[in-house]
């Protein structure tokens, strides 16, 4: 920290980069804490003061390389490779980065937050439909009615023509709208139910079931009646 201050009022930045280097290559083995302060150093100088997006990644895998998962430089270092590779638009190294950022979350919120992003990255930059689907379903492991993941399985499923897994999550949806209080949007989901059921599944069984939950909180409704 005294470096970095001096550094400042200098502006010598490089040099204090080469200071922290030879300072890490006398480093007793042993002492790895000292070790990951001073590739913290490093990383941030490159990061922060020099605007060197390539070398400050290059300092944070080494980072990432050199600490245990639990520790705080390693999820500082995951956390700042996640922001880098998003402004360097590069997915890939971004899709690997944000699965230590599931696993180190810590909270069930941060977890469904790491996990939604890995989906739309994997459906709107890398091109992966699959692997979104595969994400959202992880989602929904942990929260079976997350409402980002059924509306995102919802369009991948009609997109990919899975009806037995759209009828699911629809089915799913109706839930979560009837747990709302919301009688047109039940309403809607169940004909979507009934629609796929019949038009895409064969399963006369199945919309007959959707129209007569329709009947029972809606006994007035004509369209339903008529099914």
């Amino acid at each position: 920290e005294a470096l970095l201050r001096i550094a400042a009022r200098s502006r010598r930045w490089k040099d204090a980069v080469s200071i922290l280097e030879q300072a890490l290559c006398r480093v007793e083995s042993d002492d790895r804490l000292l070790s990951f302060a001073l590739l913290g150093e490093i990383a941030t100088i490159y990061d922060r003061f020099l605007r060197d997006k390539e070398m400050a990644v290059e300092a944070y895998r080494r980072l990432l390389e050199a600490t245990d998962g639990e520790l705080a430089p390693h999820r500082a270092a995951v956390e700042a490779l996640a922001r880098l590779y998003e402004e360097q638009a590069d997915w890939p190294r971004l899709a690997d980065i944000l699965v230590r950022l599931v696993v180190q979350a810590e909270s069930v919120a941060a977890r469904i937050s790491h996990l939604g992003r890995a989906a739309r990255l994997h459906e709107e930059k890398l091109g992966d439909p699959a692997g979104a689907i595969s994400i959202w379903r992880e989602v929904r492991g942990t929260e079976p009615l997350d409402e980002g993941a059924l509306q995102a399985l919802d369009r991948l499923y009609v997109a990919s023509g899975d009806a037995a897994s759209l009828v699911e999550v629809v089915k799913c949806r109706v839930l979560r709208a009837s747990a709302a209080g919301e009688v047109a949007g039940k309403r809607a989901l169940l004909l979507r139910v009934a629609e796929i059921s019949e038009r895409d599944l064969s399963s006369l069984t199945e919309a007959a079931v959707a129209y007569q939950e329709i009947l029972d909180f809606l006994p007035e409704d004509r369209e339903g009646l008529g099914a």
